[in-house]
């Protein structure tokens, strides 16, 4: 919104810092302060209307003022309403990771997202680092819900395929498995022959026998890739930018590398140019 002698931005961006709280925008960092200008003759901005939809309360919608900052940042207090009858835990396990792949990942490394949804539509997303077989989230409301899982790394999703998986909060300890047998890591890398061709490459695209693709921009290579989809995949396209007016073009290859990628093991794809860029070709 616009107010005469005020300069509301960007007031979009979160106010409390809290996921599920703010001001119609994606979550910001905890403790994110945002600060708004505006004539002295003013000596309020606003209104500012927020929102708090967190699993387990009651949706609310409070409306604040921004307050003149003088020897102390003025603050709001917002008191949530409880809607569930009670909060319990789960625990999450990485079923089937191989030693081999459990080994690549740091402590601090994050292996994917896991969201689960609540009967009241409010979600609950978070990071899950390292590849701990198991580890515990608390505070969760009561009631039903459903989970799904996806990877940093080449976008592996459980469950493979249909809609999130249903489970039950409750008084006992919960549990959510994730199977992630069947995945393998590949380590794409440029092949050595190509390198002369390789001016204005900026990305190749994998295809799994399912047609799954996996882009992958050039200054990422080379790169292990960890929890991949098993299954042969093939490099199906290349694509260059021209440096001098950032055209793209993109070359198919019908009969481009391929590479089996084993459950719980590492393989190693290396691409290919398809021969220098046609716009680059003479240069």
């Amino acid at each position: 919104m616009n107010r005469r002698g005020a300069r509301l931005e960007p007031w979009e961006q979160d106010l409390l810092g809290l996921s599920g709280m703010g001001c119609d925008s994606d979550p910001s960092p905890h403790a994110q302060l945002l600060v708004l200008s505006g004539s002295p003759s003013h000596p309020t901005i606003g209104p500012i209307t927020c929102y708090a939809d967190l699993p387990g309360y009651e949706d609310a919608q409070p409306t604040y003022w921004a307050q003149l900052v003088t020897d102390h940042i003025p603050t709001e207090k917002l008191v949530l309403r409880p809607s569930t009858p009670g909060w319990g835990s789960i625990e999450v396990e990485l079923a089937g990771l191989s030693d081999v792949l459990r080994g690549h990942f740091a402590k601090d490394e994050p292996i994917g997202t896991l969201n689960i949804e609540f009967e009241d539509s409010s979600s609950y997303t978070t990071k899950l680092y390292g590849a701990d077989p198991l580890r515990r989230l608390e505070g969760l409301p009561f009631g039903e819900a459903r989970w799904a899982f996806e990877s940093f790394d080449a976008r592996c999703k459980r469950p493979l395929e249909g809609s999130p998986v249903p489970f039950r909060i409750g008084d006992r300890l919960g549990r959510i498995t994730i199977d992630l047998s069947l995945t393998g890591a590949v380590r794409v890398e440029l092949d050595p022959a190509c390198a002369s061709e390789a001016a204005g490459l900026h990305h190749v695209t994998l295809t799994r026998g399912d047609g799954t693709p996996m882009s992958i921009p050039a200054r990422q290579l080379p790169r292990l890739f960890l929890l991949v989809e098993s299954g042969v995949w093939q490099q199906a396209s290349v694509g260059f930018q021209d440096p001098n007016n950032g055209a793209m073009t993109l070359r198919e290859l019908g009969d481009g590398p391929t590479v089996r990628i084993e459950p719980g093991a590492i393989a190693t794809l290396r691409v290919t140019t398809g021969g220098a860029a046609p716009e680059l070709r003479g240069r």
